[in-house]
């Protein structure tokens, strides 16, 4: 049986993945902002282990030393995201920096720690991406940016 990590699995892209794994027997390990997330993540997912751990924090990997990786990860798949519309001359430095944290910092820490794992099971890294980082449209420098 394979094992994922999935980001993002509370909504959108990462929840259609997750449920599609899921319902093929796979086993799920998902990341949750907040132990609100995570109810409704062990709610939804009743197999799947729940690591709370807030991809917005710059302390997500002390955070994340705090839990043991799996043995084995046939996947880590990063499809949170964020986006902070703005024009670049009205974009505060802390959105652009908090978009760069979740979209960029944090997934690449979130790889290191599950990279043992990931080498143990010879496993992929998916980041859920957007044509934006190719073609920035107004009001989406940050995002593309990230």
């Amino acid at each position: 049986m394979a094992i994922h990590l999935i980001t993002g699995a509370g909504s959108g892209i990462g929840a259609a993945l997750a449920q599609r794994l899921a319902a093929r027997g796979d086993d799920l390990l998902l990341i949750a902002r907040n132990e609100e997330r995570a109810d409704q993540l062990r709610n939804t997912f009743g197999g799947a282990e729940i690591v709370v751990a807030d991809l917005a924090s710059p302390q997500l990997e002390a955070t994340l030393l705090e839990h043991r990786a799996p043995e084995r990860l046939d996947s880590v798949i990063h499809a949170a995201g964020v986006v902070a519309l703005n024009p670049v001359a009205n974009l505060p430095t802390t959105e652009f920096l908090d978009t760069l944290l979740v979209n960029l910092v944090s997934p690449i820490a979130l790889t290191r720690w599950a990279l043992p794992a990931l080498r143990a099971a010879r496993g992929s890294v998916v980041f859920v991406n957007s044509t934006a980082g190719l073609n920035a449209n107004p009001n989406w420098a940050s995002y593309a940016a990230s």
